[in-house]
C-alpha cells in the first residue's frame, strides 16, 4: 500500500466514522457542550468509540471499510466493554455466531506500544534490566573509544527509554526508583568507560558541555521534561476535547515545580509558551549543576572559569588532536581526581612532591613547575608558541 493510498484511507474510515450523523447517534458523549466521540485513529491502528453495544455493532456494520478495499478481521479485535462503570467480560456479538473477543477483568492489554489495565501499566523491572543490559554491552566492547561509546549512549541507547518516560505514572515509587537506579547505573557506566574514580562530581558530569562539563542526561529530570513537552505538543493541538477534559497550564508548572524551577525561571524564559520547553528547562537546570559545580570547595576552584570562553572548551565533546588517553586524563584534571598528592584521598605519602623537588604535589606543580617534567613543560610550552606563530602568519600579523 503506497503512502498516499494509506493516508486516503485513513480520511476516508475518518470522515466516514466521525460523521455527525454517525456520532450523534452512536458516538459517545464525554464533553456536553461538544460533539460526540466515535472513532481514534493511529496509522493502521483504528479504535471505535460507542455509546451502546448497539452502537459499535452498527459502526461495525458500515462499508466504509470495503469501499476501500480493505476488510476487518476480527480474530485481530478486541472490545473493552463498560457498563455503568463495571467491565463486562461477554464476547461482543456482531451477527449470529460472529463474535468479537472482549478484555477479561485484570487482564493488560496493549495500544501504540502502552500497556494497560484499568490504569497505564509501566514494568519498572523489566525496563530496567533490558537498558542496564544494554549498558554494559557498550561498556564491554573493545571496539569503541570512550568518547564514541558516551555518542552512542546520548544519540543511540538513551532515546530507547524517551517513548516510555512520556507516559510513565512518574508519581509512581516504582518509577521514581526506576529513575534513581537508571541514573545510578548510568554514572557507574561512564565512570568505567572514562576510567575516572568514584570521587569525580555529580555536578560536573551533569553540567553544560560548552562549560566543560559532560552533558550527562539525567533521567530523574527526563521523566518530568518528556512529559513538560508532550503536554506543551497536546496543548498545541487545540483540541477542543482535550482542551475541556485537561488544564494543559497547571500540568506544565506541575512539572516545572518538580524540577524546582522557579516562577522567574519559568516566566523570564517563556517555558510555558515555547515549542520546545523541555530543551530550555534542561539548559537551565545544567547551567544550575555548573554553579554547584563552582561552588565545591576543592574540586570547584577556577571552575567558574571555564563559562568565560565557551569555544575553547570544545574538545570536551570534539577530540579531534587528542589521543583517547589524552583525553580521558584531560577529564580526571577537570574533575579534580587526577592522581596527584595534594588532592584529598590520593596519597598516604604526605602532600610533597614525589620526586622530592621540595614542592607540593598539586596539579599545576606537576604540569609546570616540577624539574621531573622539564623537558616535557618546555616541549608544551615551544608546540603552543608554534602553534600561535603559525596563527599570526596565517592572518599576515607577523612576517613568514
Amino acid at each position: 500500500m503506497s503512502p498516499t493510498f494509506f493516508n486516503q484511507s485513513i480520511d476516508h474510515i475518518a470522515s466516514k466514522l466521525s460523521e455527525e450523523e454517525v456520532s450523534s447517534i452512536y458516538g459517545y458523549n464525554l464533553v456536553d457542550q461538544l460533539e460526540n466521540l466515535s472513532v481514534l485513529l493511529f496509522a493502521d491502528d483504528t479504535a471505535l468509540i460507542a455509546n451502546s453495544t448497539y452502537g459499535a455493532v452498527q459502526m461495525m456494520a458500515m462499508e466504509m471499510f470495503k469501499e476501500i478495499g480493505l476488510e476487518i478481521n476480527l480474530s485481530k479485535c478486541e472490545a473493552i466493554r463498560i457498563n455503568n462503570g463495571d467491565l463486562v467480560e461477554e464476547d461482543l456479538e456482531i451477527e449470529p455466531g460472529l463474535y468479537i473477543r472482549s478484555v477479561k477483568k485484570n487482564e493488560q492489554i496493549k495500544y501504540l506500544g502502552i500497556k494497560f489495565n484499568d490504569e497505564i501499566v509501566f514494568d519498572s523491572n523489566e525496563t530496567f534490566i533490558k537498558f542496564r543490559n544494554q549498558l554494559e554491552r557498550l561498556v564491554a566492547t573493545p571496539m569503541l573509544h570512550s568518547d564514541q561509546k558516551l555518542i552512542i549512549f546520548n544519540q543511540c541507547l538513551w532515546p530507547t527509554l524517551v517513548y516510555q518516560l512520556q507516559y510513565a505514572p512518574l508519581e509512581s515509587p516504582s518509577v521514581k526508583k526506576f529513575l534513581e537506579d537508571c541514573d545510578k547505573i548510568i554514572r557507574s557506566a561512564v565512570k568505567d568507560v572514562l576510567m575516572v574514580p568514584e570521587d569525580i562530581p555529580n555536578a560536573m558530569m551533569y553540567a553544560p558541555r560548552k562549560y566543560k562539563g559532560l552533558g550527562l542526561i539525567k533521567a530523574a529530570w527526563e521523566g518530568q521534561l518528556q512529559q513538560l513537552n508532550i503536554t506543551t505538543k497536546l496543548k498545541q493541538c487545540n483540541n477542543a476535547h482535550l482542551n475541556q477534559t485537561m488544564n494543559f497550564e497547571e500540568l506544565q508548572r506541575k512539572f516545572c515545580r518538580n524540577l524546582k524551577l522557579t516562577n522567574e525561571e519559568i516566566v523570564g524564559n517563556e517555558i510555558l509558551t515555547k515549542n520546545h520547553p523541555a530543551k530550555i528547562a534542561r539548559g537551565i537546570l545544567r547551567e544550575k549543576e555548573f554553579s554547584t559545580w563552582t561552588k565545591l570547595p576543592q574540586k570547584g576552584q577556577g571552575v567558574s572559569h571555564f563559562r568565560e570562553v565557551p569555544y575553547a572548551n570544545s574538545w570536551i565533546f570534539n577530540t579531534q588532536g587528542l589521543a583517547n588517553s589524552e583525553w580521558k586524563s584531560s577529564i580526571k584534571m577537570l574533575g579534580g581526581v587526577a592522581a596527584v598528592r595534594m588532592v584529598p584521598g590520593k596519597s598516604q605519602s604526605g602532600i610533597l612532591c614525589r620526586f622530592n623537588c621540595g614542592e607540593k604535589e598539586s596539579l599545576g606543580h606537576v604540569l609546570g613547575g616540577c624539574k621531573h617534567n622539564e623537558q616535557l613543560i618546555d616541549l608544551r610550552h615551544n608546540n603552543i608558541r608554534a602553534m600561535i606563530a603559525e596563527e599570526l602568519r596565517s592572518k599576515g600579523s607577523i612576517s613568514q
